[in-house]
This record gives structure tokens, sequence and C-alpha cells, in this order.
């Protein structure tokens, strides 16, 4: 599992996963329904995606993005945003 902090771990991991599975930018581009800028501006951790791109992008690799509630102290935690108390 890839701990995402932030633009950059988002991109590393999905790049990670694109050359995993042996895509090129302009193959996942395809099979995504975005354009290869989209996928080379996500890839490179510009924080200015569209999150319902970067999903699509992930769905596209095969990938599920989850929220996880980390033991690290400075994170935010999830049960009490949620109210699950």
């Amino acid at each position: 599992m890839v701990n995402i902090r932030d633009a950059h771990a988002l991109g590393i991991g999905l790049k990670t996963a694109r050359l995993k599975a042996g895509m090129t930018q302009a193959e996942l581009a395809a099979r995504s329904g975005v354009s290869r800028r989209t996928i080379i501006n996500v890839e490179n951790g510009h924080p200015t995606g569209e999150i319902g791109r970067i999903i699509t992008i992930a769905r596209a690799l095969g990938l599920a993005i989850a929220l996880d509630e980390s033991a690290e102290a400075d994170d935010v935690d999830l049960d009490t945003i949620l109210g699950d108390s």
C-alpha cells in the first residue's frame, strides 16, 4: 500500500502502477479518456489535477483510492471527522 500524502506522492504511485502495467502515457490517456498532458501533469505531482480525472486514471490502472486512518500523531482522525466515535 502507498500512503498518499500529497499530489507528488499520488503522481509517483500512479506512474509506478502505469509502468508496472506496461503502459505508455498515451495508452493510459486513451484508456482513461483524458489527455496525455493530464497524465503528465498528474505524474509530475501538479496539484491542479481534478479529483474526478485522477480517480478515472486510477481506475484505468485497476487501482482504488481509499482513505485509511494513519497511526501518525499529526494525521487527521477520520472517526472524529465522520462522527464514528
